[in-house]
């Protein structure tokens, strides 16, 4: 968590506290059985950073903290478009707090991971919609969905390789892709060879700046052979009914609603 610009003693307390309510939150719901603790691994001053760490007893509260880290990333890329309805109403209350301190000293919080420091960039504070009619609020659609992503690697953050861009082959779009350390070691062949790969992970839209998180397979596609497409004559041969139609008439046949 870091707080940019002047930060006071009151507003850094009470971003600690609403930070401290996230985690203990997002781990008993999680787990909560697990043995964790969440450890102070880093205080730096200027813009107030705080670094925290999950200490576990044995290998369920490792998976507990991983799985929290992953929540965390997902958390922060929501907060950033406001998003936040899929997650409870504990997760949404302190994410309100933490937030609440964004005011005209703290232009914006950033929420993100060592690997990912400034995934999320809150500029303003989280309102949470009240209703007063005593019936159910309208559920919005939701901005992200699970996705495989077909393109090529056109920017590779090289010295830590801990995002890439991806231009998608069908809408050209430019997607920003954060894997984990399992799925980086060969981006730098992927980037430098301009090879196809197929990105699945969790899809997210916010203004015209999608990104994918939680990314479970970056597959590499092989080369095409050039003129490959012939390969695809006679694929789907015309019925016994077709006759001896070409198949610009065919087509034309489709559009003018006469097939």
């Amino acid at each position: 968590m870091k707080l940019d610009g002047k930060v006071s003693v009151a507003d850094f307390r009470t971003a600690v506290d609403a930070f401290s309510d996230l985690l203990m939150t997002l781990t008993a719901e999680t787990n909560a059985e697990a043995a964790v603790d969440w450890l102070v691994s880093d205080l730096k001053s200027g813009s107030a950073v705080l670094s925290s760490r999950g200490l576990f007893a044995n290998a369920e509260g490792e998976n507990t903290i991983r799985l929290v880290v992953g929540k965390y990333e997902d958390l922060a890329v929501a907060a950033t478009s406001g998003t936040l309805d899929r997650f409870s109403d504990s997760v949404r209350r302190a994410m309100k707090s933490l937030t609440s301190v964004v005011n005209g000293k703290i232009p914006r919080v950033f929420m993100g991971t060592p690997e990912h420091p400034e995934l999320g960039r809150i500029e303003r504070p989280i309102e949470l919609a009240e209703d007063t009619t005593g019936q159910k609020a309208v559920v919005e659609p939701k901005p992200y969905s699970r996705a495989a992503i077909k393109g090529q690697i056109v920017m590779l953050d090289q010295k830590h390789s801990v995002y890439f861009t991806l231009q998608e082959a069908y809408s050209y779009r430019y997607v920003r892709c954060y894997p984990g350390k399992e799925h980086r070691e060969n981006l730098g062949k992927y980037w430098e060879n301009k090879t196809w790969v197929i990105v699945e992970g969790t899809y997210m839209r916010y203004g015209d700046s999608p990104t994918v998180t939680q990314i479970t397979d970056i597959v590499a596609l092989p080369d095409g052979v050039k003129g490959g497409w012939r390969s695809a004559v006679g694929v789907a041969p015309r019925g016994p009914q077709s006759g001896d139609i070409s198949s610009a008439d065919a087509v034309r046949k489709v559009r003018d609603g006469q097939a």
